[in-house]
């Protein structure tokens, strides 16, 4: 993966460089990932990008994906004008400890609400957590799965 083709998919999923050096670089030898400076020379292409981040943020995009998928089918399904998303302000209100899932959700919620319009959308803070989160998990398999 290209430096800038990781800068792309970080600010996809709406991750920090922080968040992003924590969560998405984290594996066994480094549970904890690494320091913010490590990825922001990745992202500078001072350092190739390591093939298991590479992995991370595909698997966390596949993941996005398959979100915004069924949040787009949801309100499809739904009688009500505009649809509310369901937007989880903060991390430790996630229902699942993969803090990755939490921003990408955000993302795919914010997809959805440009893309549907004031009239068919809005983000709804404090909806209770979108359902199927625990089964959407097993959808990317290597992403990561650390706490806070």
């Amino acid at each position: 993966m290209k430096a800038h083709e990781l800068q792309a998919l970080r600010r996809l999923l709406f991750l920090t460089t922080s968040e992003a050096a924590r969560w998405l670089a984290a594996d066994a030898e480094r549970p904890r990932g690494v320091e913010e400076r490590t990825w922001n020379r990745w992202e500078a292409g001072a350092r190739p990008v390591p093939d298991n981040v590479a992995a991370a943020a595909l698997d966390l995009v596949a993941w996005r994906a398959a979100q915004l998928a069924r949040l787009t089918a949801d309100m499809q399904a739904s009688a009500a004008r505009p649809y509310p998303l369901p937007w989880v302000d903060d991390a430790d209100d996630w229902p699942t400890r993969n803090r990755a899932h939490w921003r990408a959700h955000q993302s795919a919620c914010a997809a959805v609400l440009a893309l549907a319009g004031p009239d068919q959308a809005e983000l709804a803070a404090g909806a209770p957590p979108p359902r199927g989160i625990g089964e959407m998990a097993a959808i990317a398999p290597g992403a990561p799965t650390p706490g806070a």
